[in-house]
This record gives C-alpha cells, structure tokens and sequence, in this order.
C-alpha cells in the first residue's frame, strides 16, 4: 500500500511481485572503483549541478557588479535629411533640403555614489561564499553517501557467497537426516530440527539477495544514475489508407 501511493495509484491496483531468482544476476564487484564512482557523481548529479550553476551565476554578478566602477564610453551617430520651405506674403516657395551629420562622443566616469557600489559588491561576494560552502557540503555529503553505498553493496555481495554455502550445507544436512529418518536411523526431532535450519537458511539467502538489490539501487542513486535524462521517445505517424473517391 505504502508502494501504490508513493507511485500515485490508486489503491485498488494489484502488484504482481516477481520472485528472486535462485542466483543474484549482479556482478560480483562494481565494474567501476570508488574513487571513479565518486568523480562520476561529483559530474553529473543534479544536486551537485545546481549548486554549481549557482556559483558561475554569483561569480556573474559580482563580475557585473565590478564593471560598473570603470568609466564607460558611448559613440552616438546619426544621418538625417531636413527640408525646408518658405514662403512669405504669399509668394513662391523657396527653399531646399540639406542632409544633416552629426555624432556624439559621450564619456560617464563615476566618482561618488555613496558607497553604494561597494555595499553591492560585499553583498554579493557574501552570496558567492555562501554557494561556495554549499557546494563544497554538499560535494563532501555526495563523497559519503557513494562510499556507504558501495561499501553496503560489496557487503551485500559477501554475505550472498556465505549464504549460499550455509543453503548448500543445510540442504544437504536435510536430505542426509530426512534419508536416515527412512532408514530408521534418526528421529522425526533430528528431522523437524534440520528442516528448520533449511527454512533460516532459504530465509538468509532471500534477506541477501534483497539487500543486493537494494544496496545497488542505492548506489545508482548516490551517484545519479538514477536521475540522467533519457532521450524522448519519438513516436512515427502512420498514415491512415483513406479510400479512393469514384
């Protein structure tokens, strides 16, 4: 229930829940070292990647900010036609057109503002330091969470050899009782008792096997495999076959 409604179904949907398979399909390492691991989320985790861009665009701003100390130079040019006409008492019109050139040279050169400029300017890096710490905790909680990860995942993989040996050893303690409980030679106590320490076993190597799984889902997600963007999926018109007019 707790899986349907984190999905956002509704409650009456029935899950189909595959069984595990007799042997983990994983790998018996990671194909990658840590060390490769945690460069790979530092690059590609959304998390990460945010707080990066928050920085370029603190580093931006105070860039802006800076360049408004230094004087600015702006050229204005413009061409244009007057024409001009007059007539006085009444008579003819006289006069002409006569194009009109002119360009402009302006030079601004801040000097006093109030110290306004620089209260921006230290509120601004006071910004960029704040993104700079962000980042560095947050590279930092990136670094721990793939290596619990990947330290939990090969765990996971060694306790899965020990499990299946101590499912082999039990099977065959099992068969061996259960055979010389036919043959007279042991209790039905011996047999409910090596039956039961089957069961524990079959047990272990199910808990193992989930923690596997589990314990490579959290590795994918530490280092963001689990959030990279998949190409959309583009789907082909077919044309209908529309029928021919007479």
């Amino acid at each position: 229930m707790a899986l349907v409604e984190s999905i956002g179904l509704m409650p009456t949907v029935s899950l189909k829940v595959a069984d595990l398979p007799e042997r983990s399909h994983l790998a018996d390492r990671p194909a990658e070292s840590v060390d490769e691991l945690i460069e790979k989320a530092l690059s590609q985790r959304p998390d990460l990647v945010a707080k990066l861009a928050n920085v370029r665009s603190k580093e931006q701003e105070i860039r802006g900010i800076r360049s408004e100390y230094y004087p600015k130079v702006m050229l204005d040019a413009h061409v244009s036609e007057t024409e001009l006409q007059v007539s006085i008492k009444n008579s003819d019109y006289f006069g002409g057109a006569e194009p009109t050139l002119g360009a402009f040279l302006t030079m601004d050169v801040p000097i006093f503002d109030g110290f306004a400029r620089q209260h921006k300017l230290d509120m601004a890096e006071a910004g960029l330091h704040q993104a700079e710490n962000e980042l560095a905790g947050a590279r930092d909680s990136a670094a721990r969470e793939v290596w619990k990860a990947y330290t939990d995942y090969r765990t996971a993989l060694k306790k899965q050899d020990a499990a299946e040996k101590l499912l082999t050893a039990s099977k065959s303690a099992f068969d061996a009782v259960l055979e010389s409980y036919k043959q007279g030679l042991s209790t039905y106590t011996e047999v409910v008792s090596a039956e039961r320490n089957l069961t524990a076993a079959l047990a272990t190597n199910h808990d193992t096997q989930a923690a596997i799984y589990t314990g490579q889902a959290a590795l994918a997600l530490s280092v963001g495999d689990l959030a990279r963007p998949t190409a959309p999926t583009v789907r082909q018109m077919r044309s209908s076959p529309r029928a021919a007019r007479p």
